[in-house]
């Protein structure tokens, strides 16, 4: 049986979703046990999700034409099923707080 390094791993897999082809098809055009393959493919989903549930989602918010100047307008923070809505006017410090307890930021 053939021993696959981390890096054949990964190439095959992205020649696999490049190729259209189901895994097992592309397992029989370049000869590599099915389940081996599939394993790799679980690996890869497994730490996949792993460093997205550690790394924090962030995007830059922009205001748009209906907050501008509008003070009851606020800030809705969403990560996984939890959403926080906070003032507009909150202060930076209680930001830091609020995105530091969300795991957004390092404790500086």
């Amino acid at each position: 049986m053939q021993k696959y390094s981390s890096e054949e791993q990964a190439t095959h897999l992205a020649a696999w979703r490049s190729s259209g082809l189901s895994g097992q098809a592309y397992c029989r055009e370049h000869d590599i046990v099915s389940t081996i393959f599939y394993s790799w493919v679980k690996a890869e989903k497994k730490r996949t999700a792993r460093e997205s549930a550690s790394s924090p989602l962030l995007v830059k918010v922009q205001p748009n034409k209906h907050t501008i100047g509008n003070s009851s307008a606020g800030i809705c923070i969403e990560r996984r099923d939890v959403r926080i809505h906070l003032p507009a006017n909150i202060g930076i410090e209680s930001l830091k707080s609020v995105l530091m307890l969300l795991g957004a930021i390092d404790a500086a």
